[in-house]
C-alpha cells in the first residue's frame, strides 16, 4: 500500500507521511524495532521539509522515533528526540496539550531508565497534576500517570512511597474500567511486586492471586 501511495501521489503529499507512520508503527508493534526505525526517520525529515518543524505532525513524528529508540536501548538518542518534541510542542500548542503531556510521560520514563530519577520524578508529578485538574480524579489516564509515577518511585528504591500510587491506579482502574479488566490486573501485579520489594510476602501473594481472579 505504502508503494502503491509513493507510485500515485506527489512525492511531498503529506498522505505519504502518514502512510510510513502506519507502516512503521506496524513493525513498532510486531517488535521489528530495527526496521521501524529507519521509517519513522524518513517520515520525521520529510514531515519537517513539508510541513515544517512546528506543525504537530512533525512534533508526533519526534516523539514516535524517540519512542522505537529507547526500546532498541539507545536512550540518550531518545531523551534528545523527546525533549525536542516537547520543546516545539510547548511553543506550538501549549503545555497542557495531551501531546505535550504524553512527550513529558516519555520522557520521565527515559530518564528513569537511565537513572535520573529527580527529573523524571518532578516531570511525572507534573503530569499527573495536570491530567487530574484537566479530566478529574477517576479518569482511566490517571491509571497509567499513578502507575507511571509509582515505578519511578520504585526504581529510585522509595517503596512506601510508591505503594501510595500503586494503590491509586488500582482505585481508578476499578471506579472506571472494573475489576476484571485486564489493566486493573496488571495494576494489582505491580502493586504486588512493590510489596514483594518491601518483603511483605504474604501481602504481595494476597494481591497476586486477586490478579488471577
Amino acid at each position: 500500500a505504502l508503494q502503491l501511495r509513493i507510485a500515485t501521489l506527489d512525492p511531498r503529499h503529506p498522505d505519504i507521511i502518514v502512510s510510513e507512520n502506519n507502516v512503521a508503527a506496524s513493525l513498532l508493534d510486531q517488535g521489528r524495532y530495527g526496521e521501524a526505525e529507519p521509517i519513522f526517520r524518513k517520515a520525521l525529515t520529510q514531515s519537517i521539509d513539508i510541513l515544517g518543524e512546528n506543525h504537530p505532525r512533525t512534533i508526533s513524528a519526534y516523539g514516535n522515533l524517540g519512542n522505537v529508540l529507547s526500546l532498541l536501548g539507545r536512550r540518550r538518542d531518545a531523551e534528545a528526540l523527546y525533549r525536542k518534541a516537547i520543546a516545539l510542542g510547548v511553543s506550538t500548542l501549549g503545555e497542557r496539550h495531551p501531546d505535550v503531556l504524553l512527550g513529558y510521560s516519555n520522557l520521565a520514563s527515559t530518564l528513569g531508565d537511565l537513572g535520573n530519577y529527580q527529573e523524571a520524578e518532578r516531570l511525572a508529578r507534573q503530569v499527573l497534576a495536570i491530567r487530574t485538574e484537566l479530566l478529574g480524579q477517576k479518569h482511566p489516564q490517571l491509571i497509567i500517570s499513578n502507575n507511571n509515577l509509582a515505578s519511578l518511585l520504585d526504581g529510585a528504591q522509595r517503596y512506601a512511597e510508591a505503594e501510595t500510587y500503586y494503590r491509586k491506579s488500582i482505585e481508578i482502574s476499578i471506579a472506571a474500567l472494573g475489576e476484571r479488566d485486564p489493566l486493573t490486573g496488571l495494576a494489582y501485579n505491580n502493586l504486588a511486586y512493590n510489596l514483594t520489594r518491601q518483603k511483605r510476602y504474604g501481602e504481595a501473594e494476597t494481591v497476586y492471586r486477586k490478579a488471577l481472579e
